[in-house]
């Protein structure tokens, strides 16, 4: 427990810097996935745009920011999951003086944990994933732990459907050597709706993301899950 706390506290202090851009951005999610006995196989599809942050625009729907696609095939215990991502592909873009180009393209893959804690009226997850990416331009290879909790408050049950709201922090830190370890720190309040086919979320983000120097990202994200 004591290591864990160490781990947050130096990533915590090597998150600090002065210099720092703002980005405004719209995130959307759209996933399938099919139980078989207790296993759950699943595909994503995600669409990001962003605020043209050279022009200190405001509108997150400005411009291309990122396309991906994912594929998981998880495994179900009675209290918890075993998390497997085998396959990823993201594009990310990103702004060239005035022009749109191409900053990125990389394969993902990750296996993690995810533990649920359920109470009387809270529901609590809580997520640990190591993930490898690997860039097509330089093949380079990078490595990164992920841990997210999440609490919901569920008040607004009924019947076979739920709006329940909810509110999570990510933290990610870099397994590489490099400069530093801290790699972003995600925060997200929003609602959920769901029904025993459909999972529809709204939310608003909070990032704060490390490349060369510091980035506050304001992000709007829709999900969308659909059970097949």
């Amino acid at each position: 427990m004591n290591y864990r706390f160490l781990i947050i506290i130096v990533g915590l202090l090597n998150c600090q810097d002065i210099k720092t851009q703002t980005h405004y951005e719209y995130w959307s999610k759209l996933q399938f996935e099919h139980s078989i006995k207790r296993w759950q196989i699943g595909t994503d599809l995600q669409f990001r745009t962003q605020a043209n942050y050279l022009q200190q625009s405001y509108n997150p729907f400005q411009n291309q920011l990122t396309y991906s696609f994912r594929f998981w095939t998880n495994y179900k215990l009675k209290t918890s999951t075993i998390l497997i991502s085998p396959f990823a592909y993201f594009r990310n873009v990103d702004f060239n003086k005035d022009t749109v180009s191409v900053l990125a393209d990389e394969w993902r893959s990750s296996v993690g944990f995810l533990k649920n804690i359920s109470r009387k009226h809270h529901e609590f997850n809580f997520r640990i994933i190591y993930e490898h990416r690997q860039f097509f331009e330089n093949n380079k290879h990078m490595d990164r732990s992920r841990y997210l909790i999440r609490w919901r408050p569920l008040i607004f049950r009924q019947g076979q459907s739920a709006t329940q709201p909810f509110i999570q922090e990510e933290y990610f830190l870099r397994l590489d050597p490099g400069k530093y370890i801290c790699d972003q720190n995600r925060v997200q309040i929003g609602m959920k709706y769901k029904t025993t086919k459909l999972d529809v979320s709204v939310a608003y983000q909070w990032t704060k993301q490390r490349v060369e120097t510091f980035t506050n990202r304001h992000q709007l994200l829709t999900s969308i899950l659909l059970t097949l």
